[in-house]
């Protein structure tokens, strides 16, 4: 499946019959996302996506460079859930590096019960930009970057405290 026009650090994978999870940049063609996606999960404090009336669109407001509440985690893979495999998603931040990578790794620590290291490291193979390049080694990310991976690491514990 390729994606003509995609926005900067697109990335998409889990898919089954071409209907899937995509994490990016903020899109700047709207008509592009119309044409890819049923659903769209703005995860920007400080943007609101234009109404587009033919896809389904979601806000989970989250400032830049800080981490996700157990909340916001929740929902998110709550609404991923229900409809990767059955619809094409999109979920976006601003850079495609921090908020949109962050909630993949919550969703492979959910959907395939990895540890948030393990995440961490399928996610790096996926997303090459994930935190700018540095996903590769934890002690090269950012205090933000750490914070949000921790922040992963909370959900992990969150949904098997036993581990």
């Amino acid at each position: 499946m390729t994606f003509l026009g995609a926005p900067e650090n697109f990335g998409y994978f889990n898919t089954v019959n071409g209907k899937g999870l995509a994490s990016s940049a903020q899109p700047t063609d709207w008509n592009w996302v119309k044409v890819n996606f049923d659903t769209v999960i703005n995860l920007r404090l400080e943007y609101q996506d234009p109404t587009i009336p033919e896809v389904e669109q979601f806000r989970i407001p989250i400032a830049d460079h800080t981490p996700a509440t157990l909340e916001q985690f929740i929902y998110w893979n709550r609404l991923i859930a229900e409809r990767c495999g059955v619809k094409r998603v999109l979920t976006h931040c601003s850079g495609g590096a921090g908020r949109g990578p962050m909630m993949v790794l919550s969703y492979f620590v959910k959907q395939y019960h990895h540890t948030t290291n393990q995440a961490l490291s399928h996610v790096c193979a996926i997303f090459s930009w994930t935190f700018r390049g540095r996903c590769r080694d934890y002690n090269l990310l950012k205090p933000s970057e750490k914070a949000q991976v921790e922040a992963v690491r909370q959900y992990e514990t969150y949904l098997y405290p036993q581990q």
